[in-house]
């Protein structure tokens, strides 16, 4: 079986890379199992999230030809091609931020920011709307 991930960034600070490894036959394993192997296995700079294994979660999602999945879920297959879910968020390899944007990073959130309007939550209600403008 062939799996080919992104890596990245690159040194230079730019985009990504892309490295195929050969991994045994593994039917019936997901594709955080796969990730798992070729970082215990095959080159341990592999970096890949893993969290909850059976697709609760969502840490683990990334893009698997073309399409945003959660890796724990889906099954390995030969030629898959594994990439970040957005090279904007991206930290190395298949893992990306996955807290709360500041707004110093994400132009959308200020403007998101600016417009919420002036309000008051009901009684006995939480509002953290504002935890995202702080």
């Amino acid at each position: 079986m062939r799996l080919t991930v992104a890596r990245g960034p690159q040194e230079s600070g730019e985009g990504s890379n892309e490295q195929s490894f050969e991994l045994p036959d593994l039917s019936g394993a997901s594709v955080s199992n796969a990730l798992q192997y070729i970082n215990r296995h095959i080159d341990g700079s592999v970096a890949y999230y893993l969290s909850c294994r059976r697709g609760l979660c969502a840490c683990c999602v990334v893009r698997i030809d073309g399409k945003i999945e959660k890796a724990c879920v889906v099954l390995a297959r030969d030629g898959m091609v594994l990439e970040p879910v957005k090279q904007s968020l991206l930290i190395k390899d298949t893992v990306v931020h996955l807290g709360m944007p500041r707004t110093s990073e994400f132009p959308l959130v200020d403007a998101a920011c600016d417009a919420q309007p002036s309000r008051k939550p009901a009684p006995g209600v939480a509002d953290d709307s504002e935890k995202m403008c702080e």
